[in-house]
């Protein structure tokens, strides 16, 4: 994924074996994968274990609430293509909720916040 510039976090065990002191990469052995290895190496680390526990607060609530809010509990279409329309989809229901959310706190209208350039 560096070729991309993605920077991949994913463990193998699970979060909650991971609190009870488990390794990252659980009991499964990498060394034949060397890309998965490289991930699990980074997780060990001080950096590895902060950035991952950041992305419980920055990215995972999101998918909660629409697995909650939007009923999303799994894709409804098949296909490559398809799921990643949805997940687009879904992700712009998701902001224009919280965009019209600010917009109500704040006491405007959606015309006046757009027109007064805050959104």
């Amino acid at each position: 994924m560096a070729e991309r510039d993605v920077d991949v976090l994913a463990p193998l065990a699970s979060d909650q074996s991971q609190r009870l002191g488990a390794d990252p990469a659980g009991d499964r052995s990498t060394e034949h994968l060397p890309h998965t290895d490289k991930v699990q190496q980074r997780l060990r680390t001080e950096e590895g274990k902060a950035l991952y526990a950041r992305r419980g607060r920055t990215v995972e609530p999101v998918f909660g609430q629409d697995k909650m809010n939007l009923d999303l509990a799994r894709m409804r279409r098949r296909g490559l293509g398809a799921v990643r329309r949805q997940v687009r989809f879904t992700a712009a229901v998701h902001n224009m909720t919280k965009i019209t959310r600010r917009v109500c706190a704040a006491g405007l209208s959606l015309p006046m916040a757009l027109a007064a350039g805050g959104f």
